[in-house]
């Protein structure tokens, strides 16, 4: 796929009288957008910036309107999630994934084994995603166009840094996202977790605040004000990344990309020089790149792969592996802080539209009885999911069924059919 103008927001131009503070703005959330819209092109809702401290179980709360939020997403090309406001340790990994992937201990809170495979070890490697299950994602290709962009705070080091030793403001590119890793629960699993949690009487106080409520416009108006908690239910994380780049300026120039070495990207080569010597050079040659990399605010974290006059491949590792990009649910807060149903994060951000339908929330005794139940024993849960799936009911919609006021009479049957005192 071709991305043009990621990484550089070359055609932004300060005209007379514009602000350089404004144009610097304007670079950075084009920067933010082309990198988040690359990634969303893979069916994953990119993470901006790169983070580890996201994971399975996060909730959010998310108070923007799905017609207002899809509108974000387009101008900005990702979905903020700054409003954390629970982290929980999801049970059900190990029932998942059947012992595989070293996850086969249902006290082991994942990814910690992942993360912090040795705990009392001081020297590298001190994570190990070897284990975790794999994901690969396509290379992207990019286009920048005098290196308005490349001086900006991106996610990869590595394209600065290479149009810095190309001396250069034009080049194509590619970038591929090495070392992937992913883990996640079925949102079937989580969901009822997310009930419990909100079962809580601190927690249902907490949500009441965020019920729905009537808010006034700018035009005078009003309209309703829905919001929303978001569950994260699987992460990507990535490692590495390695990026090419080949210059396409016609003459010389210089770009300043914020990192600086002395040298050209290779000295010239010896007129008398035999092929044994030439490979020595070469050799030499970026070992001494490496080290000016190393010296710099990089921190080391890049390395050059290869290198001509024209072009260059880097490699960049991250210290611990990052979270670039995740899937969620979201499920709308209700009068009394109770939830609504499971609604996809993609499905909103992607206009489409997904038939919900009302619900009143009401719990009455049953509502416990079935909850308590329930949680006494993983056979209780399978029996009460089983029973759902029976009566043409959706699993998913659990949380709807157990405390909705249409779902009054199916609780009685419930209790009644499965014996629960």
């Amino acid at each position: 796929m071709k991305i043009r103008g990621w990484l550089c927001a070359a055609l932004v131009v300060c005209a007379a009288g514009c602000s350089l503070n404004r144009s610097r703005t304007q670079q950075l959330q084009q920067v933010a957008k082309d990198w988040c819209m690359t990634i969303r092109a893979s069916q994953v809702l990119p993470a901006y910036p790169l983070t580890e401290d996201l994971q399975v179980g996060d909730i959010f709360l998310v108070s923007t309107p799905i017609g207002e939020e899809t509108k974000i997403f387009e101008r900005k090309g990702f979905l903020p999630l700054d409003n954390v406001i629970a982290r929980l340790y999801p049970a059900g990994f190990t029932e998942f994934y059947k012992g595989s992937y070293g996850v086969n201990d249902a006290n082991v809170v994942v990814p910690h084994q992942w993360q912090f495979p040795n705990p009392t070890r001081t020297t590298a490697p001190t994570t190990d995603w070897s284990m975790a299950p794999g994901a690969a994602f396509p290379s992207y290709t990019f286009e920048i166009k005098q290196g308005a962009g490349a001086s900006l705070a991106l996610p990869v080091n590595a394209v600065p840094v290479g149009l810095s030793l190309m001396r250069t403001g034009n080049a194509t590119g590619a970038i591929n996202i090495t070392q992937s890793s992913t883990y996640g629960l079925p949102v079937a699993t989580l969901n009822g977790q997310i009930d419990d949690w909100a079962d809580q009487a601190a927690n249902r106080a907490f949500l009441a605040t965020y019920a729905p409520s009537t808010i006034e416009t700018k035009e005078g108006g009003s309209r309703q004000q829905q919001n929303y908690i978001r569950v994260v239910q699987r992460v990507y994380v990535a490692g590495a990344v390695n990026v090419s780049l080949a210059n396409t300026e016609s003459r010389g120039g210089r770009a300043d990309a914020g990192v600086a070495p002395s040298q050209n990207v290779l000295p010239a080569p010896s007129a008398a020089g035999t092929a044994s010597s030439a490979a020595t050079d070469y050799q030499d040659a970026l070992t001494a790149l490496n080290k000016s990399i190393a010296s710099t605010s990089v921190g080391g974290t890049v390395e050059i792969a290869s290198a001509s006059n024209r072009g260059i491949s880097l490699n960049e590792t991250f210290p611990r592996p990052l979270v670039f990009g995740y899937l969620a649910f979201d499920r709308a807060i209700e009068e009394g802080g109770f939830l609504g149903p499971p609604i996809p994060t993609q499905a909103r951000v992607t206009k489409q539209i997904i038939n919900v339908p009302a619900v009143r929330f009401g719990p009455d005794p049953n509502t416990q009885k079935i909850r308590d139940w329930a949680a006494k024993s993983v056979a209780n849960d399978e029996q009460f999911v089983s029973w759902l799936r029976r009566n043409n009911l959706n699993p998913a919609n659990r949380g709807a069924i157990l405390s909705g006021t249409k779902y009054r009479d199916v609780r009685q049957q419930i209790v009644q059919e499965l014996g629960i005192e």
